[in-house]
């Protein structure tokens, strides 16, 4: 079998018909879809049975709720095929000819990985969205050798190239036998999971294959991500840094882009320490207690360049350090005023 199409499930009823629709459409049809329900408690269960009792090519794992990581690994531990590839269910694919334009440019360029473009918007209409392009490079380029260079800066620094969901990975690349459990009350964030995840399977890529063609489509709900941001995914981005450290030594990083990505790093943290919406403050003011005490944050914040972190973030990481909590809460809510105040000017200009 040439792919499995891994899509975990959790309370997505609204979206998950469309999304099986949108792979079930597809001209090329050596496939089968594995749909992993996460413990979900709305309608998606049935709709997984539903459509599994009439296509024999779709497979259902009903589990306890453990998380998007380990459900993708349960996924790829289930998967039959050749090639991987992540759906998450309230998107689609976005194109009736993706799956053959990648077992194409598989065999075409013998490539053990295809990473190919997308497309965000609120919903999935004509004329809709932002086209994501991720290279200048044509389609069919092969990243290999020291041409993979590109591929991990692109990665590490944050330039749209993180989510699992746009690339077609061979099963051999695939770290099937690692355990990935001791990880999973960590990862609690969807983009630190992608990229953790990410890491070991383009470090085992041989040929990297680019196709130039928007065939996914991705929901995007900037509302919902805003307030949905939590203190804890601070110890998600924590266990991911941690790891990629590992990479950047044997990718054999320049020490000029290794400060550029300790700056990124800071930035990242703080938008989440600093969010608008911290939906419970107990949990956020002991999150940053425990940040201030924290080795990996301390070393951090000594790497810090005036040049990349803004006055803001400067001010606050001396607050978090001196555990200036009241302070800092003033100084949080005063910021946000101004802010609103400032677009509420623009707007009515």
């Amino acid at each position: 079998m040439m792919f499995s199409v891994c899509i975990p499930v959790y309370n997505t009823s609204e979206y998950l018909r469309e999304c099986l629709d949108s792979v079930l459409s597809q001209t090329f049809r050596d496939f089968e879809i594995v749909l992993i329900d996460d413990g979900s408690t709305d309608d998606s269960p049935r709709i997984c049975d539903e459509y599994a009792e009439e296509h024999s090519n779709i497979r259902v794992i009903h589990k306890q709720n453990e998380g998007l990581m380990m459900t993708r690994r349960r996924g790829f531990q289930e998967a039959r095929g050749d090639y991987f590839i992540c759906l998450d269910s309230d998107d689609a694919l976005n194109d009736v000819d993706g799956l053959k334009k990648i077992r194409h440019m598989i065999e075409e360029k013998n490539a053990d990985m295809v990473i190919y473009e997308y497309f965000y918007a609120f919903e999935r209409t004509v004329g809709a969205g932002k086209r994501i392009s991720l290279f200048d490079h044509p389609s069919g380029y092969i990243f290999q050798g020291e041409q993979k260079q590109e591929l991990y800066n692109k990665f590490l620094l944050g330039k749209g190239l993180n989510p699992i969901v746009i690339k077609a990975v061979s099963r051999k690349i695939v770290d099937m036998d690692e355990d990935y459990s001791r990880w999973k009350d960590s990862l609690v964030n969807g983009l630190a999971e992608d990229l953790f995840q990410t890491l070991p399977i383009l470090d085992a890529a041989q040929r990297v294959a680019y196709l130039k063609e928007s065939l996914y489509f991705y929901r995007w709900n900037p509302a919902s991500i805003s307030r949905n941001i939590r203190p804890d995914y601070y110890y998600a981005y924590r266990t991911v840094y941690q790891r990629t450290d590992e990479y950047l030594k044997k990718w054999g990083f320049e020490e000029e882009k290794i400060h550029r990505i300790m700056q990124g790093r800071i930035n990242m943290i703080f938008g989440v320490l600093l969010a608008e919406h911290q939906p419970d403050r107990k949990r956020w003011l002991q999150v940053l207690s425990e940040v201030s005490d924290d080795p990996f944050f301390r070393e951090l914040w000594q790497k810090r360049d005036k040049a990349y972190i803004c006055k803001y973030y400067m001010l606050m990481g001396q607050l978090i350090l001196k555990k200036q909590f009241l302070i800092l809460q003033i100084v949080k809510k005063t910021v946000e005023f101004l802010v609103r105040i400032k677009k509420y000017i623009q707007r009515s200009n």
